[in-house]
């Protein structure tokens, strides 16, 4: 669980996440890529963070793996089709 509210990643933790990170504390991609032993996450979640949570999730995203985009940001986002060999 990526995110800057200190509460959300406690509750997060509560509800079963394994890590979480405070991208206020930390650099959220390299911490992700470091907390999966470089090879990226299968399935990112991007519920209604800024635009450059979308990109976090482009960052972190394994080969062939997916991101689930919840809601409207409000603004038009680059997409990616497909990852190949990992991290677009």
């Amino acid at each position: 669980m990526i995110d800057l509210d200190l509460h959300r990643l406690r509750v997060s933790q509560q509800f079963g996440a394994t890590a979480v990170v405070n991208s206020g504390e930390e650099h959220a991609v390299a911490r992700g890529l470091d907390l999966t032993g470089g090879d990226g996450v299968d399935l990112a979640i991007d519920a209604v963070g800024p635009p450059a949570a979308f990109g976090n999730c482009q960052a972190i995203l394994a080969a062939g793996g997916r991101i689930a985009n919840i809601g409207v940001h409000g603004t038009s986002l680059p997409t990616c089709s497909t990852v190949e060999d990992g991290h677009s």
